[in-house]
């Protein structure tokens, strides 16, 4: 799969906190996932999502495999060994009741068109996203909303339109990653700034 290039960077402030959010714009290519939803509430979360990330890890693994950040360039890191990546979006906002929640991870070696024909499978067709790359110690369940406003509002200030829900991409073992360690990215797909 292409790798994407960054386009635009600049550092957002993290309102009420002593660190900076730095923002990016990158290109996803087109994306065979596994996936699972659920109509969720915040509360819910918590339970739910480990559990719907093995029957996707499982359910990617039956269509091909799952993709790692080997094979997704624009998540792989350097010195670091390829780790599985999962794609958690969210469909409304957790302040407001319950919401859809897709957790999804990308399959390698299946062709775009294996998706219609798949009831297991989507095709994410290829976008750009503005995001912000995580450290654990700011990826706290009562923090990560400070990352999706910023990131909304730096792409709102900067003229793009969101075009889908927002999502956290995880390219590595949360749980066990220290407070130093990245962990996660909070994305946004755009649409181009008019100009």
């Amino acid at each position: 799969m292409p790798e994407s290039q960054a386009q635009e960077s600049e550092t957002a402030p993290n309102p009420g906190a002593g660190d900076t959010f730095d923002i990016t714009i990158r290109e996803v290519p087109e994306l065979v996932v596994a996936f699972e939803y659920s109509e969720r509430h915040a509360d819910e979360l918590p339970q739910w999502l480990p559990g719907a990330m093995s029957r996707v890890y499982e359910a990617a693994n039956a269509h091909g495999g799952i993709a790692s950040t080997h094979h997704l360039g624009y998540l792989e890191r350097d010195d670091l060994p390829p780790e599985p990546v999962f794609i958690v979006i969210y469909d409304g906002n957790p302040e407001h009741g319950a919401m859809r929640v897709e957790v999804t991870a990308p399959v390698t070696g299946v062709e775009p068109e294996a998706a219609a024909t798949n009831d297991a499978l989507l095709l994410f067709p290829a976008h750009s996203e503005a995001f912000v790359r995580l450290k654990r110690s700011q990826a706290d369940p009562a923090d990560l909303g400070k990352a999706y406003e910023a990131v909304e509002r730096w792409v709102l200030d900067q003229g793009h339109a969101i075009a889908a829900p927002p999502r956290e991409v995880y390219f590595t073992d949360f749980m066990g990653a220290a407070p130093h360690e990245e962990v996660c990215d909070i994305a946004w797909p755009i649409a181009p700034a008019k100009r």
